[in-house]
């Protein structure tokens, strides 16, 4: 395991934020850790960094359990990107450069990454150009190109979308994939951003107010929670629709939006077709797949009690 936590829990004061918290992040595995504002992820990424220590319980990273003796080591392996300040008066060139040379890394192979990432970044014309100087967005893209100028073995990524448009956002998700896949790297990303997300993340794990709700392989999760099949249908006539759909089962309008559920996925065969012989016009019928977005919601609202999905679709 590349992070392991074990029965962890962190008090500062009288307070806990974090309580009994189990994880682990395998080699080579895109690790989610969702939660609201408050939840404790932050603290958790600390306790990951050494910046912070356990009040109870074991972290390991790379095997080892965190230490004052062992934090360099670990750290060398490590990629960060958050809202640390970059050196607003350098240029982008200069700010890579000298996180270059922090990491030990050899002056001709700084060279070369630092023109990888801002080819992969789009970031050429921006080189020479002082931070100071960049949007957001901008500024974003060469705190992530930071951390991952040393390819490290865990990548900490701590709402790396924020301020980039779509198109970046893409772009930097399809870098991400080719680090995991090219050099085996482990990703860790605390974030806001659910939209997708099943598409890029192996593991996740939400947190609320320091105690863990939900952890596990997402597609696992999804599938074990929601085991039926369910269609949203677009007909001209909702209500009689409605009513022919709940003679196969469990059906429903929602937000104006006709869903009904199959136990298994041929069933919307025979549905549709009770519906064409009735003679209704069908426009779609649509598999709603359910996501991490869902699964989040269900966790952190309904706290996987009797509330249904549809409250959230």
């Amino acid at each position: 395991m590349i992070v392991n936590f074990e029965n962890v829990s962190k008090k500062i004061g009288s307070n806990y934020i974090l309580e009994n918290i189990n994880f682990d992040i395998k080699k080579g595995h895109v690790f989610a850790l969702l939660g609201p504002n408050g939840a404790g992820k932050t603290t958790t990424l600390r306790l990951i960094t050494g910046l912070l220590s356990a009040t109870n319980g074991e972290v390991k990273v790379f095997g080892k359990k965190i230490s004052s003796n062992k934090n360099n080591k670990i750290r060398q392996n490590i990629g960060i990107q958050n809202d640390c300040s970059l050196y607003e008066k350098l240029t982008v060139n200069q700010n890579l450069k000298f996180w270059g040379k922090l990491y030990g890394i050899d002056s001709n192979k700084i060279k070369d990454k630092i023109n990888e990432l801002t080819n992969i970044f789009k970031m050429n014309n921006k080189l020479n150009s002082k931070v100071s100087t960049l949007s957001k967005g901008m500024k974003q893209k060469v705190l992530i190109m930071r951390a991952i100028m040393h390819e490290p073995r865990l990548l900490i990524l701590d709402e790396p979308t924020s301020g980039l448009d779509p198109q970046m956002i893409e772009d930097v998700i399809s870098y991400l994939d080719v680090l995991v896949k090219k050099f085996n790297t482990s990703i860790l990303m605390a974030t806001h951003q659910l939209q997708g997300l099943e598409d890029f993340v192996d593991d996740i794990a939400i947190i609320n107010s320091g105690k863990l709700m939900l952890n596990g392989n997402a597609k696992k999760l999804i599938n074990n929670r929601w085991k039926n099949y369910v269609y949203e249908i677009d007909s001209d006539h909702n209500d009689i629709a409605l009513n022919i759909c709940l003679k196969y089962g469990n059906s429903y309008i929602k937000n104006g939006k006709l869903l009904t559920e199959c136990i298994k996925r041929n069933e919307i065969s025979n549905i549709s077709k009770a519906l064409f012989d009735y003679g209704l016009n069908i426009y779609g019928i649509v598999e709603h797949k359910h996501t991490i977005k869902d699964m989040y919601f269900e966790t952190i609202k309904g706290e996987m009690n009797e509330y249904s999905y549809k409250n959230y679709i």
